[in-house]
């Protein structure tokens, strides 16, 4: 089955028709990122869209292709809607928070929107607290909700790829 063209509403789009090839080939630890509407320096009316980096190693594997999409489409999705979460850090998070790069050392709802988009996918996140899990599962509902009014073409593309027991 082929990739989804969209992600929550979100176009997917190569690292080529964005113009960030050079980019993401000289930062192969970025796995890809959220662009358009003025996120990660893109210009603010560039149309919102997810991108993976085809240079980043775990970008080979669909499965964690689609996590990275569904992240960075939760990202875009709550920058749209001016979400700002406003659960305290555990501490587990705010030593992790030493750890990462980037807005996320500097800017609370940044980091905040990151750990509520990787629960959403079940990516590691040190010390989820009962609020964050909570905060999670209503961004989640919404984003399903997107997916199912476009005609699930994300829960066709897990299911086909978990149902051949295949990752790439």
């Amino acid at each position: 089955m082929a990739e989804p063209t969209s992600i929550f509403g979100y176009p997917i789009k190569t690292a080529k028709e964005l113009g960030l090839d050079e980019f993401f080939r000289t930062r192969p630890d970025v796995a890809g990122m959220a662009w358009g509407g003025g996120e990660n320096g893109s210009p603010l009316m560039a149309p919102r869209s997810v991108v993976s980096n085809p240079y980043n190693p775990s970008q080979s594997n669909a499965l964690q292709r689609a996590g990275l999409y569904m992240i960075e489409a939760a990202r875009h999705s709550m920058s749209q809607d001016k979400y700002k979460p406003d659960f305290p850090l555990s501490q587990e998070q705010q030593a992790w928070r030493g750890q990462l790069v980037g807005p996320y050392q500097s800017n609370d709802s940044a980091l905040k929107q990151s750990i509520l988009s990787r629960i959403l996918v079940g990516d590691a996140v040190p010390g989820i607290t009962a609020r964050q899990q909570v905060e999670a599962d209503s961004l989640s509902k919404k984003l399903w909700k997107k997916d199912s009014e476009s005609g699930h073409p994300l829960q066709q593309y897990l299911s086909a790829l978990v149902g051949a027991g295949t990752s790439n």
